[in-house]
């Protein structure tokens, strides 16, 4: 094979991989704060002075827990990469490039760093979360060879026009085919939301992300005491269960469901009016079909996976709802073989 002749630019840079010790986590916290302005969780932070402080806190002491390593080029500053252990994998909690250290192969490099570090540490996968709007960085693990279990949540606010017509369909429904159970065990709301979302990844992603998921705690929904949660069932059939959520403009629900019956328009035309037929209520003690406004049109806003947002959307349907993906995320993962390794993961 022909070799590459290096440019002098290539040749004259020095690549380095540092530990970051604990000493400069304010440093390191810094750092990542500005590699990570634009991300919209940071944004948020940065409305108020309170908000920011505490944000930067509760950041600092997440970063405290990781493994930290900033990427340097020429001695100065480029990148920054925080890793978690987990039982089975390697997370990466936060990694990143300051502008000006983009688009040089240094994503690449982070990334084969990060994979031989899994080898070394024992470690099955690499795992992450990534902002879906975030598409040059999604195209660059996708080229590495990582893929999406499909396990973030996103939120649909689905549309419903015409009173009317809601009652109309209301009355055509066949209500007796989906019917709602209160769960109030919260030991046993986690088991059944663990077991219908893994359901669901293992459908998108296959057995093994699914049990990725579970072993490594990536399942993290944090069902509140105060939310009311509801078993769904289909022909006398256990098949899901949604939360009813606080939510000061519209009825908002989380749904987690068997991929086999639900994931299809239809099912959730049928779900939705069964839902507005019903005695459940909202944090305001009002039925949720007592939210239609004044001029006849109606709103609720459901928690979804991804996949399961995807499967309601057809060529030939009418629009029922509006989806913003601003800070839409996945967790994306790679099954790491790697019998030599590629870095000086000692740097």
């Amino acid at each position: 094979m022909k070799k590459r002749n290096l440019s002098l630019e290539e040749k004259n840079t020095s690549i380095r991989i540092k530990r970051n010790q604990i000493w400069r986590l304010f440093q390191f916290v810094r750092l990542n704060i500005k590699i990570h302005e634009e991300d919209p969780i940071f944004r948020k932070a940065k409305n108020n002075y309170q908000e920011k402080t505490k944000f930067f806190f509760s950041f600092l002491f997440k970063l405290a827990i990781t493994t930290r390593f900033i990427l340097l080029e020429n001695g100065k500053i480029a990148g920054a990469l925080s890793l978690e252990k987990k039982n089975n994998s390697i997370f990466v909690y936060a990694v990143g490039l300051l502008d000006g250290y983009k688009r040089k192969g240094y994503g690449t490099k982070l990334m084969n760093f990060t994979e031989d570090y899994a080898t070394k540490k024992g470690r099955k996968f690499v795992n992450f979360s990534v902002l879906l709007e975030n598409e040059p960085a999604i195209k660059l693990y996708e080229k590495l060879g990582y893929r999406s279990q499909g396990l973030g949540l996103t939120l649909i606010r689905y549309l419903l026009k015409d009173k009317e017509e809601i009652e109309s369909q209301i009355k055509q429904t066949d209500n007796e085919k989906i019917t709602f159970s209160l769960i109030t065990n919260r030991n046993l709301i986690i088991r059944k939301a663990e077991f219908w979302w893994m359901k669901e990844i293992e459908v998108f992603a296959g057995k093994e992300a699914a049990q990725i998921c579970k072993q490594d705690n990536l399942l993290n929904f944090d069902f509140k005491s105060h939310w009311e949660i509801y078993e769904i069932f289909y022909e006398n059939t256990a098949i899901g269960l949604f939360a009813v959520l606080p939510s000061d403009l519209f009825p908002t629900i989380a749904l987690f469901s068997d991929p086999k019956i639900t994931w299809n328009i239809k099912w959730m035309d049928t779900f939705i009016y069964t839902l507005l037929n019903s005695s459940i209520d909202t944090q305001t003690n009002k039925k949720i079909s007592n939210h239609l406004d004044s001029n006849n049109s109606f709103v609720i806003q459901i928690f979804l996976t991804h996949q399961h947002k995807d499967s309601l959307e057809t060529k030939d349907n009418i629009v029922r709802f509006f989806h913003d993906q601003t800070e839409d995320r996945q967790i994306y993962f790679k099954k790491i073989n790697i019998k030599s390794l590629k870095t000086n993961i000692n740097s």
